[in-house]
């Protein structure tokens, strides 16, 4: 098992040991976080992920989003990367790869550099911006694309002062938590 693999292990204990209760206070606070960045009022198309039980929930952010009637765009992964797609409700949206919830392939297409704001999952994320994934590269390989702004999505306890990094790998230009908002 190598380093990342390890931090992996290590960052999912940590992560899956938090209480319902200490999540939802969490999940509360970062969306309040998010909600509030200038960045993100004023996005006109948001990228987000929509979040697997263990990960911050993204979806009071989309809900809002929906409500206000703003463009939201949701990833999808295809073979090797990723394509995005404009959503109108959660309805748009299949079980896909890795059992993650995406739009399906009759979804609006849109193009990357439509995209003004990605809120981004991760595993882990350092001080410096730079994030764990589940070690397939598809956020970095799309990232690496595009010069919209990158907001990593974490629990505190993700945090770690520095990650093992690659050359292909993508920082973010800022990390949330439920304690502090990291800005690279």
């Amino acid at each position: 098992m190598n380093k990342k693999d390890k931090l992996r292990s290590h960052m999912a204990i940590l992560r899956n040991a938090l209480s319902s209760y200490e999540r939802e206070n969490a999940n509360d606070s970062i969306f309040n976080f998010l909600y509030n960045k200038p960045e993100m009022k004023q996005a006109g198309r948001i990228c987000l992920y929509v979040s697997l039980p263990e990960e911050v929930d993204t979806h009071a952010i989309i809900t809002t989003l929906f409500k206000e009637k703003r463009d939201v765009i949701v990833p999808r992964v295809t073979s090797d990367s990723m394509t995005l797609h404009s959503i109108l409700s959660y309805d748009d949206l299949i079980v896909g790869s890795y059992d993650i919830k995406e739009p399906g392939a009759k979804g609006n297409n849109v193009s990357l550099d439509d995209i003004d704001l990605f809120v981004v999952p991760g595993i882990a994320f350092d001080r410096h911006g730079y994030r764990l994934g589940r070690g397939k590269g598809y956020y970095d390989r799309l990232l690496s694309r595009s010069k919209a702004i990158k907001i990593g999505l974490a629990f505190s306890c993700q945090i770690v002062s520095r990650l093992p990094r690659d050359i292909y790998d993508i920082p973010m230009d800022v990390v949330i938590t439920e304690k502090e908002t990291i800005t690279i």
